[in-house]
């Protein structure tokens, strides 16, 4: 006659090693990418939202933005970036845009949107003609201009 074995146990510590391997990945800080503006979109398609101006897609919470001397347009969305730098324009018009570390644009024009962080942001000139700087979440920012502010 041939007996059924019996199932070994397994202790239950490595049941739930997986699960709690999966947990802590899961809990792990995202890295921030660094997002390298192309211009891609072409001509008057100069915004921000479009992922054809963008080598890796569009900008997400703690990325680093990368503009070279590009111009730009900020129209809508919220960006929440690490940091940004380059020698451009960018220009605000509707959304909503934060850094959180040292970041510098040769120049800001705001209209509309908001703008503020956490982090230092350096502007070779500022206009401003409507929009709010800093907001409820993010007053602790600095912004210094280094040449004409309007």
């Amino acid at each position: 006659m041939h007996s059924n074995p019996r199932p070994v146990p397994v202790p239950r510590a490595l049941l739930l090693t997986p699960v709690a391997l999966a947990a802590v990945l899961m809990c792990q800080p995202a890295l921030s990418a660094t997002r390298t503006w192309t211009g891609g979109a072409g001509g008057s398609n100069s915004f921000w939202d479009l992922v054809a101006n963008w080598n890796t897609g569009l900008p997400v919470a703690g990325d680093i933005a990368a503009m070279g001397a590009f111009d730009t347009t900020i129209r809508n969305g919220t960006w929440a970036l690490q940091s940004m730098s380059g020698t451009g324009t960018l220009t605000v018009t509707g959304g909503a845009l934060s850094v959180n570390a040292a970041s510098s644009m040769g120049s800001l024009l705001m209209s509309g949107g908001s703008v503020g962080g956490s982090g230092t942001l350096t502007l070779g000139s500022f206009t401003w003609n409507g929009g709010d700087l800093g907001n409820a979440s993010s007053l602790g920012g600095v912004m210094n201009v280094n040449g004409a502010a309007t």
